[in-house]
């Protein structure tokens, strides 16, 4: 058992080492990721002696699917992230063969498909050739400030931040629960977080926030006065910009369905409001709706490649081989 312990924490402390030279990725997220993902069964590694020389670590998901006889399936994917390798030993094979283990292994436990997210053009095209098509996709919607908000303020709009929750656990647990069964309702093929990755996200985005009904009294339990939970994620390179990555609304305020054009309100009421109030909150000059969508067929370039799969089994398969598109929003990623 120690023996076992002491391979956990120096294989979890190597990776978190190879995740930040590789990845650039601040402390905070890297811990946040490793201490909520991590285990020895889903990492996959090699070693020259005692120094780590590749590694990536596998994520596991569920996903909601409907088969061709109408019928609703639950399958399970593996997210393959943190692709690592030291430079010089790159373009050596050895991440591709820890991709071969990592699939081998999804496969073996049952997993149905394997998913990545490239980070760029060039990785997209390596990992079509091992095997991957790109099934998941993204609309990446800007808005700019058109309007004044001189004369509004935080209390008028009755917007509160879960950070404002955090000493209230049972809370977050209930929101948690509740953003799961919204995402569990949404149309297949798609994602399905867990309650465990909900709080894992409001950690990370501290800054998230609810909108409420004009009833709201934060002195009671308040799920039921939920209006929408927004996760916005500051970018660090773009100071005047806010990236919204995702929207759990229970009363479907905001839709994945097509956005308005580029700097253009939309004409839906509540979307206006949550983007008013979006801006009032963080005072950036722009907001970027970055939201999964299964149709692929809008123009302006809004639309950008997202998740790549590789099908494990005959399901996936199917549906890849039918030009399915499967909603992935990760948030984490």
């Amino acid at each position: 058992m120690m023996d076992e312990l002491k391979e956990y924490e120096k294989r979890k402390r190597d990776m978190v080492k190879l995740w930040e030279k590789t990845f650039h990725d601040s402390k905070r997220y890297i811990d946040l990721v490793f201490d909520a993902y991590f285990t020895l069964d889903n990492s996959f590694v090699r070693y020259d002696g005692d120094r780590l020389i590749a590694a990536l670590l596998g994520v596991s998901y569920l996903f909601n699917m409907l088969e061709e006889t109408g019928d609703k399936k639950t399958i399970i994917g593996f997210y393959l992230c943190g692709l690592a390798t030291e430079p010089e030993w790159r373009r050596r094979g050895i991440m591709s063969q820890l991709m071969e283990e990592a699939e081998m292994a999804a496969k073996e436990r049952g997993y149905e498909m394997t998913f990545l997210i490239p980070a760029d053009d060039q990785l997209r095209e390596y990992y079509h050739k091992k095997g991957y098509k790109t099934s998941s996709f993204m609309t990446r919607t800007e808005y700019k400030r058109p309007f004044d908000l001189s004369d509004r303020s935080v209390e008028k709009m009755n917007i509160y931040t879960i950070k404002d929750f955090f000493d209230k656990d049972y809370f977050l647990k209930d929101l948690a629960e509740e953003c799961r069964k919204i995402d569990e309702r949404r149309n297949p093929p798609s994602i399905v977080h867990s309650s465990e990755d909900f709080l894992t996200i409001m950690s990370e985005n501290e800054n998230s926030f609810f909108l409420t009904k004009p009833s709201f009294d934060p002195k009671y339990p308040i799920l039921a006065n939920v209006r929408a939970v927004v996760f916005p994620q500051p970018i660090d390179n773009k100071k005047d910009m806010v990236r919204i990555v995702g929207v759990y609304d229970i009363e479907n305020l905001l839709e994945y369905e097509e956005h308005s054009q580029t700097n253009n309100l939309s004409r839906d009421v509540s979307k206006r409001e949550i983007i008013d109030e979006i801006f009032l909150k963080y005072g950036y000059t722009r907001i970027e709706f970055l939201m999964p969508c299964s149709d692929v067929k809008e123009e302006n370039g809004r639309v950008v490649p997202y998740a790549m799969i590789k099908p494990l089994g005959e399901s996936v398969n199917s549906a890849l081989n039918q030009n399915r598109n499967f909603e992935i929003s990760l948030m984490l990623d």
